[in-house]
């Protein structure tokens, strides 16, 4: 019994009798008019009707709280009644019908002498076909009429009875009868254009014992379609992509929307916009905001496109939605900014006029889309179509890079994943050491490598080599750039097929005679996922470039390659055991031997120019050994102009005679490979059927074995 007096309260909230129903003075009065006059309420309207109502009861011992909203929209729609040809049953027409949405909240307590008795609280909440029910015209009085009923809604409700802790649930359907859920406009006074009904009230109500509130009613109704349309027009749509910025609250590329307002014919109109209402929806949350940066990203994501409130400064907020006053009653702007290197959103626009109307915005014409797609892209996809077409429309999983003569496709980084792209050295500024945000090309193999900022200088021209010896495009990275497990796209979500790594390289001590290393040693084959480090000796390079210059010099010998050469060399050929090339065969383990001082087994030592030296003993101290010789097929043979080539590895080349003879050859001092071959042939020395070197290569063609993924 409490809790239907509660609800019998609650619906006096939007009930008031002088708000439910046309007065029967004010049906009288539309019904006066010649029907010349009446055809104005039965053609078709457009336009917006919303009401707000709040409730305060009055009852002794209660406190009780309520508000309903009804917003509701018409698109040529005519009205249910006084129509031309008389309708019995207005539920069977269509054309009456708009769209609308009903919220509905009250909140009470009953008190007793001892307190709180109940308390009460219900919702409802409605969205769907609206009624236009009446558009009453009066000329002669100049006065008019509206009547809307709103969508069919869903309610509950909740009762606790306090002193027994039972708690009583309601679930129910209610139709455009709801409170709150009609609106009824009477006797508003026609302005000079008939067409066009609009205004607002803002008014208080009572009823005596029960309790008082008040009602505010906006409406804009015009006579057949809204001539307003709102066109949206973001500046350099067709090219405009996401950038990053420096960090997760630093906008990247902005683009500006320029918002106006204009006739359906493309002219002026005289119905004026009070602001424009942009919203972004499914807009992508990618985790930080480029592929490898930063390296541990927020755990709460920001939209990766957003509005900017202003130019200035940067706001912590998710901004999806924004409200643009227009100053002249015709335009505005907005500003949207990219937070992520591969974001992307949809963005709708609203204008309302005055009067409340609403119209949605279309892009560019009147016929354009009502959602835009930011990027400008295919519906579904992630990449911009201006770099798609740039870069061979590829598919945002496609991975299919390739070099003629290669077998070993991609580079194991998916389109969508080089569109989004990396902070990283701009690989086009050799030597910078700032990074920047950078886009790769799905069309062009690319490999990663993390160098520690103060050794940049130190690998720079190695790196180059390389890229331009492999055609591989090398992405420069530093420490801050790459985590230590070296994953290179480790920010990845969407589109993501592999997992790729960078070739870590850095500049140390190694034992031994070896001026390069690449981690692990044993494993031949290897990928970037599985090369650990590289490890170059920089010092030992130069203190063998300082001997060897020595030996030249006392030989009189013109050294063919510079330090910088030979340590360019170096860091490309180690690289390239990082992507799946090893040496032209395996290295030779010819023993060191003494001084010969007789014939047996006979030998044969020949000099850089091919001419046998005769001398015995040779070498001539019998405490000397000849040493560092190689064999055909080993490290040093094939094309000695590849990178992949020991040039410089073994003092002679060994060999066995038909007649069991040993023959050495002393290798000259040769130029360090630049290239990488295509083929195992050797070349200079080691050309030709009866090569006194180390002939062909047993591996060799190393530019096509490069592999970056399995």
């Amino acid at each position: 019994m409490r809790t239907c007096a509660f609800l019998l309260a609650v619906y006096f909230l939007v009930t008031p009798g002088q708000f439910r129903d046309l007065s029967a003075e004010a049906r009288a009065d539309a019904a006066e008019p010649t029907r010349t006059e009446d055809f104005a309420a039965e053609t078709k309207w457009s336009g917006t009707v919303t009401q707000t109502t709040k409730f305060f009861g009055d009852m002794p011992a209660s406190e009780m709280t309520s508000e309903a909203k009804l917003e509701v929209s018409f698109t040529e729609t005519i009205p249910s009644l006084y129509r031309q040809q008389e309708v019995d049953d207005t539920s069977t027409l269509t054309d009456n019908k708009g769209g609308g949405t009903f919220v509905s909240k009250g909140n009470g307590k009953l008190i007793g002498p001892k307190g709180v008795v109940s308390t009460s609280h219900f919702d409802c909440f409605g969205i769907g076909p609206a009624e236009l029910h009446s558009v009453i015209i009066n000329q002669g009085a100049g006065k008019y009429d509206i009547e809307v009923m709103g969508p069919d809604s869903k309610c509950k409700s909740e009762t606790r009875l306090i002193p027994t802790g039972d708690v009583i649930n309601s679930n129910y359907d209610a139709g455009s009868g709801e409170p709150g859920n009609s609106i009824t406009i009477s006797q508003q006074t026609l302005g000079t254009n008939p067409n066009v009904l609009t205004g607002s009230i803002s008014e208080s109500f009572t009823n005596p014992g029960i309790g008082h509130g008040t009602r505010a009613v906006t409406w804009f109704l015009s006579r057949g379609p809204v001539d307003a349309v709102l066109l949206v027009s973001p500046a350099n749509y067709n090219i405009w992509l996401p950038t990053a910025g420096r960090d997760e609250l630093s906008k990247g590329s902005v683009m500006d929307i320029d918002l106006k307002v204009v006739g359906r014919n493309g002219r002026p109109t005289s119905l004026k916009a009070v602001r424009f209402e942009l919203k972004l929806s499914a807009t992508s949350r990618e985790p930080g905001i480029t592929l490898n940066y930063p390296l541990k990203p927020s755990k709460k994501q920001l939209p990766d496109i957003r509005f900017v409130p202003r130019r200035v400064g940067e706001s912590l907020d998710e901004d999806q939605s924004v409200t643009v006053e227009s100053a002249d009653g015709t335009t505005g702007v907005a500003t949207i900014g990219s937070y992520d290197g591969g974001g992307w959103s949809t963005l709708t626009a609203e204008a309302v006029l005055e009067g409340g109307a609403r119209i949605k915005g279309h892009l560019f014409t009147a016929s354009g889309a009502e959602e835009i797609l930011l990027p400008k892209r295919d519906p579904g996809k992630k990449i911009g179509s201006s770099w798609l077409a740039k870069h061979g429309n590829p598919g945002e999983l496609d991975d299919l890079e390739q070099r003629t003569g290669n077998p070993n496709m991609g580079d194991g980084l998916s389109a969508y994943e080089e569109y989004r792209g990396f902070f990283a050295i701009d690989k086009g500024a050799q030597g910078g050491t700032e990074p920047t945000f950078v886009r790769l090309d799905p069309r062009t193999k690319e490999l990663g490598v993390r160098v520690k900022k103060g050794e940049f200088d130190l690998f720079s021209e190695g790196v180059s080599l390389f890229e331009l010896a492999s055609g591989i495009s090398v992405i420069r990275f530093s420490e801050n750039e790459i985590a230590e497990d070296r994953r290179m796209n480790g920010n990845s979500s969407s589109a993501h097929a592999y997992d790729q790594f960078v070739l870590k390289l850095e500049n140390g001590t190694i034992a031994g005679d070896a001026v390069g290393s690449n981690e692990p040693d044993r494993v031949l084959n290897k990928l970037p996922a599985t090369s650990t480090r590289v490890v170059i000796d920089f010092g030992k390079l130069d203190r063998n470039y300082q001997s060897q210059t020595a030996a030249a010099n006392t030989a009189n010998v013109k050294m063919p390659y510079t330090k910088a050469e030979d340590a360019a060399s170096t860091v490309a050929h180690e690289m390239a055991h990082g992507v799946g090339v090893d040496h032209h065969g395996k290295s030779s383990a010819v023993p060191p031997r003494k001084a010969y001082d007789s014939s047996n087994p006979p030998y044969h030592i020949f000099g850089i120019d091919g001419v046998e030296i005769n001398i015995r003993p040779y070498p001539s101290n019998p405490n000397d050994f000849l040493q560092g010789a190689g064999t055909a097929g080993s490290d040093s043979s094939g094309d000695l102009s590849c990178i992949m080539a020991y040039t410089s590895l073994y003092q002679w080349a060994f060999s066995v005679g038909g007649d069991g003879s040993l023959n050495y050859h002393a290798v000259p001092l040769l130029p360090v490979g630049k290239k990488f071959c295509n083929s195992a042939k050797g070349t200079g020395i080691n050309a030709g059927s009866n090569n006194a070197y180390f002939g062909d290569a047993t591996y060799g063609s190393c530019i096509n074995k490069f592999k970056l993924k399995p």
